[in-house]
C-alpha cells in the first residue's frame, strides 16, 4: 500500500491490493451554498464562442474541496458556452469538468455533478487527462451523493483499469479516497447484517421529513411543500443549523409556534425526551425518534415508506449500531417541554423573580394557602425534568462547521508519501 500511495507503482502492481481499509473522515467542513448560475445563464444573450482560458487543473485540492470558487457569472458564461456549437472535444469535455465541480462542492449538488463528469467521460479519449480526470470526480460525486459502494466500487476500477490505465488523476489522492469510500461502504454492509433497513443511497429529504413528523405530532401545519420551503437543503441535504432556522421562519411567517433545541443525549436521555425528536444517525442523516423504552428504539425513515416515512422498530443493540451522536427536539414555544429544555440546557437564560425571589427559566407557581410564598419551580417539579436532569447537554449551534450534516464531509486527512 505504501507504494500505491507514492503514486510510483504500475497499475499492474496494484491489482493485488483489492481491499477496503475501514476507517473514518476526521473532518467536518462545511461549504457554503452559493446562488444557482443558471439563472445567469438563462437571461443572457447567447454568445457566438467564447475563448476565455479555462483553468488547466482542477478546482478542487487533494480533499476534494473548493477554496477560491469562481464567481456566479464566470460559471454561467461557461454554462452557455457549453450549450453553443464549439467544435473543440477537448474543451467541452473541460467545461463539463469545471462546471461538474462547482456543482458538487459549491451548490452542492452531486446528482447534477455526475452528469457533467460522465459527458466529460465520454467524449474525452479513454488517454486523454481529461478522461481520467473525469473518472476520478465521478467516484467523488458518486461519494458525495451517498451511494459509497458504487464511489469505492469506482475508484478501485480507476486505479487497476489497464490497457490503456488512465492518467490525469491523483493516485495517492484515489487510493485516499477509496479507503474512505470503501469504510462508508462496510459500516453501512454491516449494518444491514444486523437487520437494520438500508436505503440504495441517501435521501436528501431526510431533515425536512423530521421536521414535518415533529410538527404533525403538534397538530400544526406539516404539508411537504411548507417543510421544503423552509428548510434549506441542498443535492447533499441539511444540518441542525437549517432545522433551527426553518423553526425561526415557522414563527416570523405565523405557520408554527416552534422551537428547535440542539443537544446530546444518552440512553436515558433519550427515553425521557419528548418524543418525536429528531436524531443524526451513522455520521450521515436524520431519522426521528417515536419511541424510546427499555426494549428499544423505533423510528421513521424516510426511505422506509410514503412521505414522511415509514416506521422501524429496533433492538438497543441495533440503535447503537447505529451510532446517533446528537438530536433535535422541535417542541411547541412556551410548552412544558419547551421550558424544562431551556431550563437544562441554558442555565444562565433570562430569569424571572416573583415577590423578590429570583427563578431561572419559568415561572413559579404560588401557594394558595400561603399569598406570597412559592411552590418552587414548575420545570424542577416535573417529571420530564427529573427524568432528564444529567442526561442531556447542549450542543451550541453557532460558527462554522455544522455538527450534524447529511453525507460524509468531503475532506479526507491526506495520506503521507511514501518512499
Amino acid at each position: 500500500m505504501a507504494k500505491v500511495l507514492s503514486g510510483q507503482e504500475s497499475p499492474n502492481d496494484v491489482s493485488s491490493r483489492r481491499v477496503f481499509i475501514k476507517g473514518a473522515a476526521t473532518a467536518a467542513v462545511a461549504t457554503t451554498l452559493i446562488a444557482s448560475s443558471d439563472v445567469l445563464a438563462d437571461v443572457l444573450p447567447e454568445p457566438k464562442f467564447s475563448s476565455v482560458a479555462l483553468p488547466e487543473n482542477s478546482l478542487l485540492d487533494e480533499a476534494g474541496l473548493l477554496h477560491n470558487p469562481p464567481d456566479v457569472k464566470t460559471v454561467a458564461a461557461w454554462k452557455r458556452e457549453l450549450r453553443g456549437p464549439s467544435p473543440d472535444v477537448s474543451r467541452r469535455a473541460k467545461l463539463h469538468l469545471l462546471i461538474g465541480e462547482y456543482d458538487v462542492s459549491v451548490r452542492e449538488m452531486p446528482e447534477d455533478a455526475l452528469k457533467h463528469f460522465e459527458s466529460a467521460r465520454k467524449i474525452a479519449p479513454t488517454t486523454s487527462p481529461l478522461h481520467g480526470w473525469a473518472w476520478f470526480n465521478h467516484a467523488f460525486a458518486l461519494y458525495m451523493n451517498g451511494q459509497y459502494a458504487d464511489a469505492a466500487e469506482s475508484y478501485n476500477d480507476l486505479l487497476h483499469k489497464t490497457d490503456p490505465a488512465p492518467v490525469g488523476f491523483d493516485r495517492r489522492a484515489a487510493a485516499s479516497r477509496l479507503r474512505h469510500a470503501g469504510a462508508c461502504s462496510a459500516q453501512h454492509a454491516s449494518l444491514a447484517e444486523l437487520g437494520i433497513p438500508r436505503p440504495q443511497k441517501l435521501d436528501v429529504l431526510c431533515a425536512v421529513a423530521g421536521l414535518a413528523i415533529s410538527l404533525k405530532a403538534n397538530k400544526m401545519p406539516h404539508d411537504k411543500r411548507l417543510m421544503k420551503m423552509v428548510v434549506r437543503h441542498t443535492g447533499r441535504g441539511s444540518n441542525e443549523r437549517d432545522l433551527v432556522n426553518a423553526c425561526d421562519k415557522l414563527r416570523a411567517m405565523g405557520k408554527a409556534d416552534v422551537k428547535a433545541h440542539v443537544l446530546v443525549a444518552d440512553e436515558e436521555g433519550l427515553k425521557a425526551l419528548p418524543k418525536p425528536v429528531i436524531a443524526h444517525v451513522e455520521h450521515d442523516h436524520f431519522v426521528t425518534v417515536v419511541e424510546a423504552n427499555e426494549k428499544g428504539v423505533a423510528y421513521v425513515c424516510v426511505d422506509c415508506g410514503a412521505w414522511p416515512g415509514g416506521r422501524v422498530d429496533l433492538s438497543w443493540e441495533q440503535w447503537r449500531a447505529m451510532q446517533a451522536d446528537g438530536y433535535i427536539c422541535v417542541v411547541k414555544a412556551g410548552s412544558e417541554a419547551d421550558k424544562v429544555l431551556a431550563k437544562l440546557l441554558d442555565p444562565d437564560a433570562k430569569q424571572e423573580t416573583v415577590s423578590g425571589v429570583r427563578f431561572p427559566g419559568v415561572r413559579v407557581a404560588m401557594n394558595p394557602f400561603r399569598p406570597g410564598q412559592t411552590l418552587g419551580n414548575i420545570a424542577e417539579l416535573s417529571a420530564m425534568y427529573r427524568g432528564l436532569q444529567g442526561h442531556i447537554m447542549a450542543l451550541a449551534v453557532g460558527g462554522p462547521p455544522p455538527s450534524f450534516v447529511c453525507g460524509q464531509p468531503p475532506a479526507y486527512p491526506p495520506c503521507p508519501p511514501f518512499t
